[in-house]
């Protein structure tokens, strides 16, 4: 989820969306997932950057020690939040 979009609600693209401000990002994505809005997808902190190749997640890296990044999806009803590895890039 992004919140760079312009808009005020979530708009579903492919397994993702983009969320904007002000509405909190984590529980509408949630609520979304729990209502079938938008399927499962990728949730990443400011500052990391997930790599895809080919339609799948090569590598999730970031400048910014202990930054975070999950995998986000829902089983019977449970949203489910799987972390991510998080390749820590060398400064610059």
């Amino acid at each position: 989820m992004s919140d760079s979009a312009r808009r005020r609600d979530i708009i579903a693209i492919g397994g993702g969306g983009f969320l904007a401000e002000p509405v909190e990002r984590r529980p509408a994505y949630h609520a979304y997932l729990e209502r079938g809005d938008v399927k499962p997808g990728y949730a990443i902190e400011d500052g990391v950057a997930a790599h895809f190749r080919h339609g799948r997640l090569e590598r999730v890296v970031s400048k910014r020690a202990g930054a975070k990044a999950y995998y986000v999806s829902i089983d019977q009803g449970t949203v489910n939040e799987r972390a991510l590895d998080v390749t820590l890039l060398p400064a610059a």
